[in-house]
């Protein structure tokens, strides 16, 4: 698959899009940096499952049925606490960004394998989701200003997302090269 990168228009939409879920979620960076992925998940009506019969490289799945209002999310067991929060996000990104109600069933399946415009769009709003921009930004300078050797497991202590997740939204929010 080839991979494709979000463009910065589109990055913009995507982020406001991410603060105005945030707001009505009720998320305040002055009160916390953390975000429950599952909670957000369980306020847009999602309910949430880990399963162990999802294939080795499948990550997770999201479903939408009009019919019964069901919506689902199955997250593969086999990953990490920071992965399992990740997915959650991603598979909800999907949702918020690509379902349409004249669409009607909608089913995405999450593979690690290859990412496409709208695996990396989805990607996006997930970190912006899990790590919004302006509490990510303070966290950072934080860390810069302790003079920490290691930024990232900081970052992902607080966060608790994925080592990978870090290191890219450090170079989208941070505008650095390398970290």
């Amino acid at each position: 698959m080839i991979r494709m990168e979000v463009s910065m228009e589109y990055k913009k939409i995507i982020d406001d899009r991410a603060v105005r879920v945030l707001n009505a979620y009720g998320y305040s960076p002055k009160k916390d940096c953390y975000v429950d992925a599952i909670k957000l998940c369980r306020f847009f009506g999602f309910k949430v499952k880990q399963s162990n019969n999802l294939d080795a490289f499948d990550d997770g799945t999201v479903s939408v049925s009009p019919k019964s209002s069901e919506k689902s999310i199955l997250i593969n067991s086999d990953r990490s606490f920071e992965t399992k929060r990740f997915i959650a996000a991603h598979e909800l990104s999907h949702y918020l960004l690509h379902y349409t109600k004249s669409s009607g069933v909608f089913k995405h399946r999450e593979s690690i394998k290859g990412k496409d415009l709208e695996e990396n769009d989805a990607d996006y709003m997930a970190a912006c989701l899990l790590m919004p921009e302006s509490a990510f930004r303070e966290q950072y300078k934080l860390a810069v200003a302790k003079g920490d050797l290691d930024i990232v497991s900081t970052l992902q202590s607080v966060f608790l997302t994925p080592e990978e997740s870090i290191v890219r939204r450090i170079q989208e929010v941070c505008q650095m090269e390398t970290v």
